[in-house]
């Protein structure tokens, strides 16, 4: 039971964290107010106009590499669930069915957590 608590748990920080990650961009910065006083560096910063194309370019490409990385890892958990589902049903055992079941859709949520995210965001990733 420790394991599954385990999974659960890493399985939501990864989501929170991608979540986190593709939600934010630099294009939507704004200025923070803390009672009547602003934050006169991110005001000056935005007041400059467009970012500039060599400070944009590294971050997506940071967010394609680690959209990539989740996709891949959702595929592999997914094949683990699948050979785990497989097997279960061959040998008739309940608990691994279940634990092939979680990966299976644990990997397919992960493999489609990018393009989710972005899809509700209205951006493009790829």
């Amino acid at each position: 039971m420790k394991k599954m608590k385990k999974r659960i748990v890493m399985v939501w920080s990864i989501l929170l964290i991608a979540v986190c990650f593709f939600s934010s961009t630099v294009s939507e910065v704004k200025a923070k107010e803390y009672g009547n006083r602003e934050i006169k560096s991110v005001v000056a910063f935005e007041a400059v106009g467009d970012i500039p194309a060599e400070i944009t370019q590294p971050i997506e490409k940071g967010k394609k590499l680690l959209a990539y990385l989740v996709m891949s890892l959702g595929a592999v958990a997914a094949l683990i669930g699948a050979v785990f589902l497989g097997i279960a049903f061959l040998g008739h055992q309940p608990d691994m069915r279940i634990n092939g079941f979680i990966f299976l859709g644990v990997g397919l949520l992960m493999f489609f957590a990018p393009i989710i995210i972005n899809w509700l965001l209205g951006q493009t990733l790829f």
